[in-house]
């Protein structure tokens, strides 16, 4: 049976997460999840572990802040700024860690201002194999998503550590993240297509409008999250508000023309973005934005490639309603945590990835089309695997070493896995 979260519920605990700065905090927000304090959380476990040398000099301290009978929460802090560029550390602090038992550790940077809390699950079918799935918090991430799973958790009777345990599990699956994703996503592209079916010949076309509507945003996203536009992760966000800002400012004397025409945020904010600021055609000149909105779209990158050059479906008639635009900001751009770190069978960022595009074309676009075109959409671990296996032809034909010691080069620990999930994924 599945457990109703109350919105309540899970804005209090969006809002203990905004708040966290600290080892501490994360104790005490374990703690209103009904999970007991450790008395031993000042206690540095760095030497219980036997980490080696070259990883230990890494890390700062390990405690264990928080426990549920034999289920254990640790907290470690990393001797690194970026936790996105140190998995492989993170994994191997969690095998030392874990000592094949399932637990929770929050890994936090050396300035303690991004966190990422992950559930370590040993996999007992393979020796010595450990699976992390991981919430990024921090003041810039959406945490919609990470306090709607974490609300999950929270122990409410006497359980076992088993049932814990697989409650925990369920918490930090992708699957549902993303299946809710596309799920909200497809429902958008669907009434986008339906409400503008009267400007295009049929619904392929109107389709593709949608499709690349948001395909737009999604790609925006994507490189938002790498500070490229503007060196701000919320760029897109802040750009609305300045551009209602301005409005508001300016809805009496009409200063800068803003409030003249209807739905205005996709003429005259959204249509200039993609084709004055990334393709930096002057003849989308934003006229209808104050200098100040206009400077920002220009200091911003040129993006080649086409996916912000006007083609035959930005029909100069098509608008979309600020009343939709809100929502989809609402509903998808700002309730969910988009990542642009790359997910391994055994390395899992809880958040919406570039593959989700992939997906979004299998899902959506017309199969028949798809078959047509011979276009298909060949997951990720798919992909990754047939790389591996063509390096590991290459070398073996082109070297004198071993192919026992190139696939421990080129698969490591995770050759099994690679294996079993491409095979998963052939089926």
């Amino acid at each position: 049976m599945t457990e109703i979260i109350s919105q309540e519920k899970v804005q209090k605990i969006q809002n203990k997460l905004k708040d966290i700065k600290s080892k501490k905090d994360f104790q005490e927000f374990f703690i209103d999840l009904n999970f007991d304090y450790s008395k031993d959380s000042d206690i540095n476990l760095l030497d219980n572990f036997s980490i080696p040398a070259n990883l230990k000099e890494k890390i700062d301290f390990i405690n264990l802040i928080n426990e549920y009978k034999t289920f254990n929460i640790f907290y470690c802090k990393l001797r690194a700024e970026n936790l996105y560029r140190n998995r492989t550390i993170q994994r191997d602090i969690a095998k030392k860690i874990s000592r094949s038992q399932d637990c929770l550790i929050i890994f936090a940077n050396d300035s303690e201002d991004i966190f990422r809390v992950t559930y370590a699950d040993f996999l007992e079918k393979t020796p010595n194999q450990i699976k992390l799935s991981g919430y990024t918090i921090s003041a810039d991430e959406k945490l919609r998503t990470a306090s709607e799973q974490l609300s999950k958790i929270e122990i409410q009777e006497d359980i076992s550590v088993l049932e814990l345990t697989n409650k925990i599990k369920k918490s930090f699956e992708i699957k549902p993240v993303t299946d809710e994703f596309f799920k909200t996503i497809k429902k958008y592209i669907d009434n986008l297509s339906e409400s503008h079916q009267k400007h295009f010949k049929d619904k392929h076309e109107t389709k593709a409008f949608a499709l690349q509507f948001f395909n737009r945003l999604l790609f925006l996203k994507y490189i938002e999250k790498k500070k490229w536009l503007n060196g701000n992760i919320n760029f897109l966000s802040e750009l609305i508000s300045k551009y209602y800002a301005n409005y508001e400012t300016n809805n009496n004397d009409n200063i800068s023309g803003i409030n003249t025409i209807k739905d205005s945020i996709y003429q005259n904010l959204l249509k200039p973005l993609f084709f004055y600021a990334f393709s930096k055609n002057r003849t989308y000149y934003p006229y209808n934005l104050p200098k100040t909105l206009i400077a920002e779209l220009e200091s911003l990158p040129y993006l080649n490639g086409g996916l912000f050059e006007k083609n035959e479906l930005d029909l100069d008639q098509i608008t979309i309603s600020d009343e939709i635009i809100d929502s989809v900001f609402k509903d998808i751009l700002n309730r969910y945590n988009f990542t642009v770190t790359e997910a391994t069978p055994l390395d899992i960022e809880i958040a919406i990835d570039p593959e989700m595009l992939g997906l979004i074309y299998e899902g959506i676009v017309n199969e028949e089309e798809r078959q047509g075109s011979g276009i298909f959409y060949t997951p990720r671990v798919e992909v990754d695997f047939m790389c591996k296996k063509s390096l590991l032809h290459y070398l073996c034909t082109n070297t004198n070493i071993s192919q026992e010691k190139l696939i421990d080069l080129i698969f490591g620990e995770d050759f099994e896995e690679d294996i079993l999930s491409s095979q998963k994924n052939a089926l």
